[in-house]
């Protein structure tokens, strides 16, 4: 029996070791030992349960616990001292207990003692707090995207602005997320997610659920624009040779856009996108073209695509999913030294020589291969980033305008 429970602990040590790196968010247990005084035992177990919060959760809980506890242990003025301080002592520990379901799973007593001087009473706990894992994810740099706004009377229908915007927004996102540099957060669906969050106080739903409460995530950067000039004309034609007739729509649309510094307000990437509309599609359509090309420009000031690997005439590139397709065209490029702005003294980027060309083949969800053709360089054992992927001139599909950039440091 002795054995068997050794081998389950090791086992299950074993196994939480192996798997943390690759855990997804969720709520996971995390022991830690709490020393708590009071007047009293409980007074001073509960003490201890909330420094064990603390420790985990953070301050916030341990507050409103605290103040509690300290009302336990006030001096009545009353006839019947003992029962009123035992009702109230009995009421904080019903708070506490409030407080801290859902993060304390159960604590053991290590120790209980009284000092003879001060009567003051001592616990120490080994305590299991439930705690919410975000997951590495969260430790990305941080983005929302916010619905771009359209300015002024524009000569399209209201339906067909209401679907381009829409397009852009959903497009900025879908790019953004692939790239698996971003932790993306979402401001569309709020009011579904609080729902779901609400329903997390229900009677029947585990204590340890409640762990879930209480993380929402601060964005660093706010991408946002406006449309300032959207306009398409249709008009029948006849085509030559058939006879036939058709409807031909011309015109365009230009965006403004910029990526703001949530904290300080400071814009650290910028630019405007002109897309022309051809055909009646493209009146909609153009919105997913601007947002992927927005994304893409954010994306590549902050985090260049990185080459990490090579074999056989096939290089492997950091970045899949959404943001790469098979059959672009990029300019590869090694980096050299650091360049710094001779008036500022702040980072340029580093110098970048062209060595060749790389056609993408093969697209994953988290990386994408490319051919390298044409190189001038032995690509073998090859750095981290020391290789980056630069958009050939129409051939990655998009064109984003050039920005500005300031806070967003790039990766180099």
């Amino acid at each position: 029996m002795h054995f068997s429970s050794m081998f389950k602990r090791t086992v299950l040590a074993a196994l939480l070791g192996f798997g943390a790196a690759s855990l997804a968010a969720g709520v996971r247990m995390q022991t830690v030992e709490a020393v708590g005084s009071g007047a009293t035992r409980t007074e001073a177990i509960n003490a201890a349960l909330t420094e064990a919060v603390s420790k985990v959760n953070g301050l916030s809980i341990s507050a409103k616990d605290q103040s509690a506890i300290a009302a336990a242990s006030e001096t009545r003025a009353e006839d019947d001292v003992s029962h009123t301080k035992s009702a109230t002592l009995e009421a904080a520990s019903r708070e506490v207990q409030t407080a801290t379901a859902g993060y304390v799973r159960q604590y053991q007593i290590l120790s209980i003692s009284t000092d003879p001087k001060t009567q003051t009473v001592e616990a120490k706990l080994s305590v299991d707090v439930n705690t919410f894992d975000g997951g590495k994810a969260t430790n990305r740099m941080r983005i929302a995207v916010l619905p771009f706004k359209i300015e002024g009377a524009q000569k399209v229908t209201p339906e067909q602005q209401k679907q381009f915007l829409l397009n852009a927004n959903q497009a900025a996102v879908s790019y953004l997320t692939s790239t698996r540099h971003f932790a993306v957060l979402d401001r569309d669906f709020a009011g579904e997610r609080m729902n779901e969050l609400r329903s997390l106080l229900s009677p029947d739903v585990r204590p340890e659920e409640r762990a879930r409460l209480g993380n929402t995530l601060a964005t660093d950067y706010i991408l946002t624009g406006r449309v300032l000039e959207f306009e398409a004309q249709s008009r029948l034609e006849k085509v030559p040779y058939t006879g036939e007739t058709v409807k031909a729509t011309t015109g365009q649309v230009s965006v403004q856009w910029r990526l703001i510094e949530a904290a300080t307000g400071q814009i650290a990437v910028a630019g405007t996108l002109t897309l022309p509309i051809r055909n009646e599609k493209a009146v909609t359509a153009n919105g997913a073209g601007i947002g992927r090309d927005i994304a893409a420009q954010i994306t590549e000031t902050i985090y260049p695509i990185a080459a990490v690997g090579y074999e056989n005439g096939q290089i492997l590139i950091a970045q899949g999913g959404e943001t790469m397709r098979a059959g672009d065209m990029y300019t590869l490029v090694r980096q050299g030294a650091i360049r710094k702005d001779p008036y500022t003294g702040e980072q340029m980027g580093r110098s970048e020589t062209p060595v060749g060309d790389v056609r993408i083949t093969r697209v994953t969800p988290k990386m994408a291969y490319g051919q390298v053709l044409n190189c001038r360089v032995d690509l073998k054992g090859m750095a981290p980033r020391e290789y980056l992927l630069r958009r050939a001139e129409g051939g990655a599909g998009t064109s984003a305008a050039p920005g500005s950039s300031a806070p967003a440091q790039p990766a180099w």
